[in-house]
């Protein structure tokens, strides 16, 4: 998995933030969710809504959390863009449905770490 191939404790992570435009559901947000599944223990989770835009505002927003705080962020930029396009529409077949992983470190023997899918379960109950 990436975040044991990236060489840190998942207790040192500081923040999961998930840039999603098509969360699962509304309530409860789905970044703390999945920051519970990845066994996160300490870290705080975020979504944030911007479309394509989402993935640069949390990359920035990770960017400062690990300024201000010396710790590892995770940003996850993940759309189910299954539920939204035609897949017999040649105009937006092409769209990815994969989700994305980035790993970011604030010491800088390690930062920035690679991007890889990671496989991310659905969290909706009744998905599962």
């Amino acid at each position: 998995m990436a975040l044991g191939a990236a060489g840190f404790d998942r207790k040192d992570v500081g923040l999961l933030l998930l840039a999603t435009s098509t969360p699962d559901h509304l309530l409860p947000p789905t970044a703390p969710l999945v920051a519970h599944r990845l066994t996160l223990e300490k870290a705080g989770g975020v979504d944030l809504a911007g479309a394509c835009a989402g993935f640069i505002h949390a990359m920035t927003f990770a960017d400062g959390f690990m300024r201000l705080h010396n710790k590892p962020a995770i940003v996850i930029a993940a759309n189910t863009l299954s539920r939204r396009i035609n897949p017999a529409e040649r105009a937006s077949a092409v769209l990815s449905p994969m989700p994305r992983a980035l790993w970011y470190s604030p010491h800088p023997a390690i930062s920035p770490t690679a991007s890889s899918a990671l496989p991310l379960p659905p969290m909706d109950p009744l998905m599962a």
